[in-house]
């Protein structure tokens, strides 16, 4: 139950305690990349609601959300 949730508050932690570490610190890193993403979105918003309504409409914004979704679950699979 502790790995499940450790996997629940940070993908790859529970990797990185138990299991694969070279997937858990990729894993790790994925997640904190797109946190990062989040955050810089969020502070965009903050400035420019339309920049940032614009930026997250793109459609290369979209196509690129699109392959990180589906990586994501290649890796939650893995």
């Amino acid at each position: 139950m502790t790995l499940l949730g450790l996997t629940v508050v940070a993908p790859g932690s529970a990797q990185l305690a138990a299991g694969n570490r070279q997937l858990g610190r990729f894993a790790l890193r994925v997640w904190l990349g797109v946190l990062l993403a989040a955050v810089l979105v969020g502070l965009l918003a903050l400035v420019s609601r339309t920049a940032a309504l614009t930026v997250l409409a793109h459609r290369w914004t979209l196509g690129l959300l699109q392959v990180v979704l589906l990586a994501f679950a290649a890796l939650w699979a893995v």
